[in-house]
């Protein structure tokens, strides 16, 4: 195993015993550093990003969402009895 391969899997096994509640464990990447892993499977990702930036938004980073009033809101909503969401499935 190489050396990014080691200190990956120390911080699985760090992360595991930190949170008990999920399961963290060995992957096909664990023995890839950060700088490894981008080009290689994150291409689509930078490929996409330039059509979704801000300046190909026509977006200024200036503009800001207006501030709507809150007066009239109501003092308990759940989207439950809308339909929106379902409940917490265990």
């Amino acid at each position: 195993m190489q050396k990014s391969g080691v200190a990956n899997l120390r911080q699985v096994q760090w992360h595991q015993l930190l949170d008990h509640t999920v399961v963290h464990g060995l992957m096909q990447f664990l023995d890839l550093t950060p700088e490894e892993f981008e080009p290689g499977y994150l291409r689509l990702h930078r490929r996409l990003s330039p059509m979704f930036s801000k300046k190909a938004a026509g977006v200024s980073s200036t503009h800001k969402a207006p501030m709507l009033p809150t007066d009239d809101l109501l003092a308990d909503f759940d989207w439950k009895d809308h339909g929106a969401i379902t409940p917490v499935k265990n």
